[in-house]
Order: C-alpha cells, then structure tokens, then sequence
C-alpha cells in the first residue's frame, strides 16, 4: 500500500507554510489577488508540481520578504530530488543558530505572521462575502423583475411553488398596431432594438403605477394581469381598465423611431374570469397563465382595432360593479363572431364622454 505521507513530503509542506508565514499570502501567491485563485488555478499548480516540470514550479520568495538563511532553507526544503531535503532535526539546529533569531524570537516572530495572515485572511473574507451578497442581490433583482415577488421569494428559498387556481382575474392582451410598418421601414438592426426598447419602456413606466404584472412580453406584445398572484377582489377590472387607458394615450402619437418618423396605436383586448397559475421550467423558470380567460382576451384583442380598448361581456358586468364605474365610458360593440367562441357580446371601453352609454 502507498503512504499517505512521508517524511521528506512532510519537509516540502514545511516550506510551503513558511513561505504562507513570511508573505502572508497562500500557497504559490504572488499578491494580494492570489486570494481569488479559482479551483482551476490551483489544480494547474498541483499538475505541474506533481508532473515535475523543468524548471520546477516553486513559489517566488525574495530576499527582501524575509532573512536571507530563512529563503536558503525554504529552497533546500522543496528540492525536487526528496533526498536533498535537509530533515527536520537539522532544520531545528539551522533555526536555533541563526543569529537574527534566539528560540523566542522566532516564536515571536511566528506568531505576529499568524496574526497578520488571519488579519488578511478575515479581510479577504469579508470582501469575499461582500461581493457574493452583491451578486446575490443581482440575481434576485433579476428574478424578481420577471417573476412575481412572492413566487421568486420561494424559489430564492428553494420552496417548491405549486399551480394555484384564481376565481377572479382580469387579463389585458395589447398588440402595437403598425409595428409591421416600423420593421419595413427601419433597415438599421440597431434603431429597430432601440424602438422595441422605447416601447417597453413606455408600457413598463404605466404598468408599474398598477397593481397589476407584466407575465409576458413578445416583440410587440404585452400580456398583463391583475388579481392574482395576490387576490384583490374585483378591483382588477378597474385596475386593468385604468392602465389600459393610460397605455392607449401613452403610445398614441409618439414615434418609435428616430431616423424616420413612425405612428403606432395599441390594440388592447380585455377579459375577466377563473385561470391557472405556475412556474415553467428549472433552468429558465417561467411564471405563465393558462385557461380560456387567457384565450378569450386574446380574441378581443385579435378582433379589436388600433387606438381601441376591446372588451367582453364579463369584464363590462365587473365594471358595473366598481364605484369608479363614472369614470369610463362604454360602447356596445353588439353581438359579432369570434373564432373559437361563437357569438359573443363586447364592448368599446374609453373615457371620452361622446354618445355612449355611460355606466
């Protein structure tokens, strides 16, 4: 059976710590950075050590660092020849000669290296500590900007986070009617980027004045939710229209574009009803929506127009029901065909006090 150790082995490691000692630095380091050597850095110096390259790989020790008797031992000790290395009792003879050093000085000496080393060593600590409580910040402002809080809370927590069912929800679908346009025109991949990111943050800066969460954004269109993950009775329609509105005047009139002027109007849908709720996937978690809520204020949006806020018949009677009901204006679209559902009535939601019918 292979030893584990041996004596002159023991020797090698002894010069290692001296060199640790003197430098107040690990092993093989060169500066203060050498704190951050990766696994793979270090497992490259044990290669090399191991496979006896030539020259050997040794730690770099001036003579300025430390009493030069002391640098002449460090290097007989990590001879790579393990015969050459002195053994220990003529090390502690080596030691108790040295004229800069009496016994108690070199203890003295050993133990204000030790202090100043575990002095480094807390402070490197520290700031290590520090820039994983940074990253760790980072990450989770990340997950938290596409996750709802409390859903990112648990998988920060590595609690598992379960479909939940929603019995009242109100769901805005919008669509930028003219971005078709905006590709065609725009031959510069850089302005057509710099447009969709005016666009989000347009509709970001109005859907965070809300009680209400952007789940999805695909180029042009946005998928937003209120009463859930957090219930909030039956204020979500109120909340959706009142934010719904804002989008439709925000976005109304304003050029995308810099080199080439550009109109858009949104196209929004709305609908309330029951839906489903989960996070998709490990490596790339996803917070989605499913049920027929979802589908349905797709088709008012998909059956809307631009500048205009398409309603159904579920969310028109949730908002017969709100106290700031006054505050919107409602046309009746009529009974009209909508793929996949049939017949449906729906509606017209603004704020202008024109002819329709007021709630």
């Amino acid at each position: 059976m292979t030893p584990e150790g041996t004596p002159k082995g023991d020797v090698y490691s002894f010069s290692i710590f001296v060199q640790e000692i003197m430098l107040v630095l690990p092993p093989f380091g060169t500066n203060h950075q050498s704190w951050a050597m990766t696994n793979l850095d270090i497992k490259d110096v044990v290669m090399e050590v191991k496979h006896r390259t030539f020259p050997p790989n040794r730690p770099r020790v001036s003579q300025s660092s430390c009493p030069v008797f002391l640098c002449n031992l460090m290097e007989d000790c990590w001879q790579e020849n393990p015969a050459l290395r002195p053994p220990f009792t003529r090390i502690e003879n080596e030691l108790r000669r040295a004229e800069v050093f009496s016994r108690k000085d070199i203890i003295e000496h050993l133990i204000g290296r030790l202090d100043v080393y575990a002095q480094t060593l807390e402070s490197t600590i520290e700031e290590t500590v520090q820039s994983f409580m940074e990253e760790k910040r980072r990450g989770e402002q990340v997950l938290f900007s596409i996750l709802p809080k409390f859903v990112a809370q648990l998988l920060v927590s590595g609690t598992a986070v379960l479909p939940q069912i929603h019995n009242s929800s109100t769901i805005h679908m919008s669509h930028l009617d003219g971005w078709d346009n905006i590709v065609a025109v725009t031959h510069n991949p850089r302005e057509l980027t710099h447009a969709l990111n005016t666009f989000y943050a347009i509709c970001d800066a109005v859907i965070e004045k809300y009680d209400a969460f952007k789940v999805e954004t695909i180029i042009d269109s946005n998928l937003v939710v209120s009463g859930l993950p957090a219930s909030n009775g039956t204020r979500h329609v109120a909340v959706i229209a009142h934010m719904s509105l804002e989008l439709l005047a925000a976005i109304r009139g304003r050029s995308l574009t810099t080199s080439i002027p550009t109109s858009c109007l949104l196209r929004v849908g709305i609908n309330s009803g029951p839906c489903v709720s989960g996070v998709i996937g490990y490596t790339l978690p996803k917070y989605c929506l499913f049920g027929d809520t979802i589908n349905t204020a797709s088709r008012m949006e998909s059956t809307g127009e631009g500048g205009k806020i398409h309603i159904s018949h579920s969310s028109y009677q949730l908002l017969l029901l709100q106290q700031d009901g006054e505050s919107f204006v409602i046309e009746d679209r009529g009974e009209r065909e909508i793929k996949g559902k049939g017949r449906m009535h729906t509606y017209w939601l603004s704020e202008k006090p024109v002819t329709h019918q007021r709630i």
